[in-house]
């Protein structure tokens, strides 16, 4: 594939004679194959930490136009995998790339045209942008799914196995959409297993009800926390944990929340599940001039340094973590992503 080979070379400069390439390129390099191959093989958490592992690597250069490079190896397999979405954190770097990447960013969301090399990977990229740009035929299709099958990449193979399936039921062929079925399914049951068992036993009791944090959990609740645990937000508990009626054992979040220094999250306590933000924001109408835009950034901005903003964080317990719209999209697009990928795993029909 012509933008993974151009990666590799200028990892590699070492390679051809020379001095010994640096550790970050050695580094670099491998946890972007890493991340390609899990996330092909649909371990998405094993695949962030290597992509995470790659951008920190070359982070390390200073160099933007590395990383622009290596958005494109991400948005490549996620093109392979049905996945759409115009690779907003390449874009964010567009300015920073070469015409090499800026042209396969331009392919891999449709705007332009190349043919693919004679690597599997390449051929199914190829067969995505052709879904994607509303060229591919039953051929394309019967082809990416004998490349994904062949390689043992579930991740795709699920994507276009789903193509399938409504194509031949559309086309009333339903012995082959049963055949279809019959292969998800058997895909499906040991990734169900090994995304969303933890290592242990445990049972949770998702409750919402109506009047806020006086009341949600103050009668109602009161019997069941005796017996199960719970999923509510910090802010909702907050007076039965300092009464002792009520211990928080784990956060759902990333990194440990400033209000409960001392509650470990998920994570730590070996248990590993997608961590999804519950984020609050504010939304603007679509085409909105960009001098209105720059206003209300500007505003905002100077709204979360007043006093006002930290009182409100504290009171209602939340994390502050401001975005204005340029860097709030592909976080948006990211998250959307995610919940995407984990209904999908858990057997959810995702519309699109």
């Amino acid at each position: 594939m012509r933008i993974l080979l151009l990666f590799s070379l200028a990892l590699l400069p070492g390679c051809a004679g020379g001095p010994p390439p640096a550790d970050w390129q050695l580094n670099s390099r491998q946890a972007l194959n890493s991340f390609q191959e899990r996330y092909l093989r649909g371990d998405t958490r094993a695949a962030e930490i290597e992509f995470e592992r790659a951008k920190a690597e070359l982070g390390s250069t200073g160099k933007p136009e590395l990383l622009a490079r290596a958005e494109l190896v991400r948005c490549a397999a996620r093109a392979a995998s049905l996945e759409f979405d115009d690779c907003p954190a390449f874009e964010a770097l567009r300015r920073d790339a070469g015409a090499e990447e800026i042209a396969y960013a331009d392919y891999l969301t449709g705007r332009a045209q190349r043919a693919a090399s004679d690597d599997a990977f390449s051929r199914l990229v190829f067969a995505g942008v052709q879904f994607k740009s509303g060229r591919a035929t039953p051929e394309t299709i019967a082809s990416a799914i004998e490349i994904a099958s062949a390689q043992g990449w579930r991740r795709p193979l699920l994507a276009w196995l789903g193509v399938e399936e409504k194509r031949a039921a559309a086309a009333g062929d339903s012995g082959r959409a049963e055949t279809m079925r019959r292969r998800i399914k058997l895909i499906l049951n040991p990734l169900r297993s090994q995304a969303f068992q933890p290592s242990r036993p445990i049972e949770f009791v998702v409750h919402s009800a109506p009047g806020g944090g006086s009341d949600v959990f103050a009668r109602a609740v009161a019997e069941m926390a005796k017996k199960k645990p719970l999923l509510p937000q910090p802010q909702d508990v907050n007076a039965h944990i300092a009464a002792g009626r009520m211990r928080p054992i784990a956060a759902f979040t990333e990194k440990r929340l400033a209000v409960l220094p001392a509650v470990p999250t998920i994570r730590e306590q070996g248990i590993e599940v997608p961590i999804i933000a519950n984020a609050r924001g504010i939304l603007a109408p679509p085409g909105m001039g960009r001098e209105a835009i720059a206003y209300w950034e500007d505003f905002f901005e100077r709204l979360t340094r007043t006093p006002n903003w930290k009182k409100y964080l504290e009171e209602n317990q939340v994390e502050d973590a401001f975005l204005k719209g340029r860097e709030l999209g592909p976080f948006l697009e990211e998250q959307t992503a995610l919940m995407r990928r984990v209904l999908r795993q858990a057997g959810v029909a995702v519309a699109r």
